[in-house]
């Protein structure tokens, strides 16, 4: 015998959950399957808000690396993310992204890559955004 139950959050485009129970004839559980469906990417919870620029560079952090973060940041939070949703998205760690958006990190051509494909971007050029119009040293 198989019983199945879903569990539909109650969030918009949040995750369902599905269980199944399969018993034997004496009505012992036989085994039992936990599976996911449904698009993580708008899990409820907080965004944190994205790292500024000029807070940034105030604070010493390389001109490159803050303008790649703020950007980061700012796609991030116009799509109601967390570090750790923009983390599931791209295959990457929630805690380097969030370190990557303050500008500690200094990320390689495939995280770059990554997040592209993440947001739906078709170029690396809009990962970047305009580029401050002052000149870079």
């Amino acid at each position: 015998m198989v019983s199945r139950s879903s569990t539909r959050s109650p969030y918009p485009g949040a995750v369902t959950a599905f269980h199944e129970i399969t018993t034997d004839r004496a009505g012992l559980n036989d085994r039992s399957v936990l599976w996911q469906h449904g698009d993580v990417a708008r899990m409820p919870g907080p965004v944190p808000p994205a790292p500024t620029l000029a807070a940034m560079m105030a604070g010493g952090v390389p001109r490159d690396r803050a303008v790649l973060g703020a950007r980061v940041g700012q796609l991030r939070v116009e799509n109601g993310w967390t570090h750790h949703v923009l983390g599931q998205r791209a295959g990457m760690n929630g805690t380097y992204l969030k370190q990557l958006e303050e500008g500690q990190r200094n990320p390689g051509l495939d995280h770059l890559l990554r997040l592209a494909r993440a947001f739906n971007l078709t170029s690396l050029e809009q990962l970047f955004g305009p580029l401050p119009t002052e000149e870079l040293v």
